[in-house]
């Protein structure tokens, strides 16, 4: 399978030379086409969707930017749309492995905290078997992951949908699910965490007594076509930095 991403809102190009790439795609290798978005316009996605279904896209869905419960959400949206139009269509999630309520319509980048300090939102394996149980419920039966994800991760969506799959991935012989391994834990406090009740229920603490539990997102109220954005092929020079680092201050 082969997969194409876009960054939303589409242009009239953009939707060209996609069409061009899966027509070329399913006709020279006989494999599926799925088309998949890091949108930034919420605005027009539910439309998108349905067109890239007319040109030949088997399979759409949703990566990058914002944590699964945004994501699931989002693919409902565009299910419901797609239907509405009376297509039919495979629906795929790959999303962070960072909880992101508190980001704005670009998700994690404008996030303070984005790159290097994002683990404190890191998702936990169960965190991550309620997403595939969500996704897998919502009718999404590509379900993955992009920024953050660990193998752990991975083999959490795969132990939740076992069921569904008929097997266990191969990793699960590497411990007990649920805390199962916690049985024969020196306290007896431990092992009474050996249960899923527990871990499901849990409510994580973060550790960090005088840190907020949700951020400001920047973004300093500039669009596509300011100066600010404009890129440039030379390094970023001091002198513009010390001008960034300065409105950065001026706006904390």
């Amino acid at each position: 399978m082969w997969i194409w991403n876009l960054t939303l809102p589409p242009s009239s190009g953009r939707m060209k030379r996609h069409r061009a790439r899966q027509n070329y795609t399913t006709a020279e290798s006989n494999t599926k086409a799925a088309s998949m978005f890091t949108w930034l316009d919420c605005h027009f996605f539910v439309m998108t969707f349905a067109c890239l279904l007319f040109v030949g896209a088997q399979i759409v869905g949703v990566n990058c930017h914002f944590d699964p419960e945004t994501c699931v959400k989002t693919v409902k949206m565009m299910k419901a749309g797609v239907e509405k139009a009376g297509l039919s269509a495979h629906y795929m999630t790959q999303p962070l492995a960072y909880h992101t309520p508190d980001c704005n319509c670009q998700g994690f980048i404008d996030l303070p905290e984005f790159p290097f300090s994002l683990e404190p939102r890191i998702l936990t394996r169960w965190d991550m078997q309620k997403y595939a149980r969500e996704a897998y419920n919502a009718g999404i039966h590509y379900i993955g992951g992009c920024c953050g994800f660990e193998p752990y991760h991975t083999r959490a969506l795969a132990e939740e949908l076992a069921p569904e799959r008929g097997f266990l991935p191969a990793g699960s012989a590497k411990h007990g699910n649920w805390g199962s391994g916690l049985e024969m834990h020196t306290k007896p406090w431990v092992r009474a965490r050996a249960r899923r009740d527990y871990w499901e229920k849990l409510k994580p603490a973060s550790g960090r007594p005088f840190c907020p539990s949700m951020s400001k997102p920047d973004g300093w109220g500039v669009t596509k076509g300011h100066a600010d954005l404009m890129q440039q092929k030379e390094a970023t020079s001091q002198e513009q930095l010390k001008a960034l680092f300065a409105k950065a201050n001026q706006s904390q």
